[in-house]
């Protein structure tokens, strides 16, 4: 029963995420309109705000801990930032490669949403880069591969393939407003991810890697 209703919580808080994830193409452009300021306040609930409220509630009521999805390593150790390392060298053509090449495709259009072009100027414009490709590391990577790995794993056992794809697809949804190739680009980005979280059992290096990552793709 305790096991039933902690599987519950789990969903119930990919579930709002993933609502507000998915719905926020509606309001980033408007708001970013209205106010930069409004935009950025916007951004911290959702990327500080409602993330640390649903981890804390899954910590404290149903003792799901950030080891339990995959923050069992240290961060500072050789051998995670050694791996860190490694998954950086394959998420840069993993997003980049296939993000430039599907461009063409789909060609450029200006209703698409670019998260520069809200940055403030000067020293802001460095901590809101940072903080930017610090939060989506780590947010991301635990709503969209370490909590739903957890959930899935226990009535799922392997089929990861399936788990991979089905991550990935969600994740490249939450990027819609930012264009197509954006999203063919989160795609192959979110598959390799998930390939080396299942290998390594272990969330740090994908954070590193896609921290990284988001740095260039935002500088």
């Amino acid at each position: 029963m305790m096991r039933q209703k902690s599987d519950k919580a789990i969903a119930a808080s990919l579930i709002a995420i993933m609502v507000v994830w998915l719905a926020n193409g509606l309001y980033l452009g408007p708001l970013s309109r209205y106010s930069v300021a409004a935009f950025w306040s916007a951004d911290l609930l959702q990327w500080i705000f409602l993330p640390a409220l649903l981890a804390g509630y899954l910590a404290t009521k149903h003792h799901i801990l950030p080891h339990h999805y995959g923050f069992s390593a240290s961060l500072f150790s050789i051998k995670t930032l050694a791996w860190g390392a490694l998954t950086t060298l394959t998420f840069f053509p993993a997003y980049f490669w296939i993000e430039e090449y599907t461009r063409p495709l789909f060609g450029w259009s200006a209703k698409y949403f670019a998260l520069e072009s809200v940055y403030p100027g000067g020293g802001w414009g460095t901590v809101v880069w940072i903080y930017s490709a610090m939060t989506a590391g780590v947010v991301e990577s635990i709503f969209f591969i370490g909590l739903p790995w957890l959930l899935w794993s226990r009535y799922r056992q392997g089929k990861v393939l399936l788990f991979s794809c089905i991550s990935s697809l969600v994740f490249a949804s939450a990027h819609w407003e930012q264009g197509p190739h954006v999203v063919a680009g989160a795609l192959a980005f979110n598959l390799v991810a998930c390939a080396w979280y299942l290998r390594l059992k272990n969330l740090w290096p994908v954070v590193i890697g896609h921290v990284t990552v988001d740095l260039i793709a935002l500088g």
